[in-house]
């Protein structure tokens, strides 16, 4: 046994002094790795000047100025803002200015400049924002009544070849249109008070249209001058002489500046008239729709 144990022993001395052999070959950089891995210590601290700078190798930040719209236009043009033409440019969802400005500087850094993202005002290409200002539908009532409805039958009308150009007439075009606002006059799904309210709306606007135009103002003060000129002439034809050429001539043009008083006066009484009648229709239908919001328990609604 005490044999054995010697031989064991010889062993691992001789095993240790190869691996101790087998180490001093190795190079001094692994050693110390090794050395750090089993030796605990504070960790490595760099500093942010160099930390940032090492960043700024391997990613790419980009800016949160605002950028010059002449860089985005196509070609460094000037901006052309087509709400200034008098183009309706549909309003663009809300995105922060910094947030915005990082996209386009990201953009700008590309090979190609950013071609495609940009328009020409500068601006970054979006749809028009699509929330509603309106958060829920609102409340439609039923009504049984349909006295107040009034049904129109759709108009087709023929296309007027005229106004087509037979020179691109095998091409296709697409015509986009941007639709601001939708009023109705009438709907079926319309109730009473509101058949009364659009009816209402319609002959306002009808009475400020002619208000502006003021024909039976405009008549009024033709008429006069007509008959100004009128006794002018009947002055001139007592002091010519009947049997002159120039006689025949003035009595031709009173009659016309006589024809011509009859059909102004004519007209502006028509003119009043159609006033009258249009401030009776809408003083009558303000009536009717007072009387409405009355029966219905309410004086006044949106």
């Amino acid at each position: 046994t005490s044999a054995l144990l010697e031989q064991q022993e010889d062993g691992d001395d001789g095993e240790s002094d190869e691996r101790g052999e087998a180490d001093s070959g190795r190079p001094a950089e692994q050693t110390r790795d090794s050395a750090s891995l089993l030796c605990p210590g504070p960790p490595t601290y760099l500093p942010q000047r160099e930390r940032l700078a090492r960043e700024r190798v391997v990613c790419f930040i980009p800016s949160t100025l605002p950028v010059p719209a002449e860089e985005k236009t196509p070609l460094s043009q000037p901006p052309r803002y087509l709400q200034d033409e008098g183009l309706y440019v549909g309003e663009r969802p809300h995105v922060g200015w910094t947030n915005q400005a990082a996209v386009e500087n990201r953009l700008l850094k590309r090979k190609d400049k950013g071609r495609g993202w940009f328009g020409e005002d500068g601006l970054l290409l979006c749809q028009p924002d699509p929330l509603r200002q309106i958060h829920a539908r609102p409340l439609l009532l039923q009504y049984e009544g349909t006295e107040h409805l009034e049904f129109r039958n759709a108009k087709v009308e023929a296309l007027n070849q005229k106004l087509l150009d037979k020179g691109y007439g095998q091409n296709t075009y697409q015509l986009d249109v941007d639709i601001a606002s939708l009023h109705f006059t009438h709907h079926p799904l319309f109730s009473p008070e509101h058949v009364l309210a659009s009816r209402l709306t319609q002959e306002w606007e009808q009475y400020r249209r002619r208000w502006r135009s003021n024909m039976a103002e405009y008549y009024g003060e033709r008429l006069p001058a007509l008959q100004r000129a009128t006794h002018d002439l009947k002055q001139a034809l007592q002091e010519t002489d009947p049997s002159s050429p120039e006689w025949s001539g003035l009595e031709s043009r009173l009659q016309q500046y006589r024809h011509e008083i009859r059909t102004v006066r004519q007209r502006k009484r028509k003119e009043e008239a159609t006033d009258h009648h249009l401030l009776q229709s809408i003083l009558r239908t303000w009536q009717e729709l007072k009387v409405l919001r009355q029966t219905q328990g309410y004086s006044s609604s949106a």
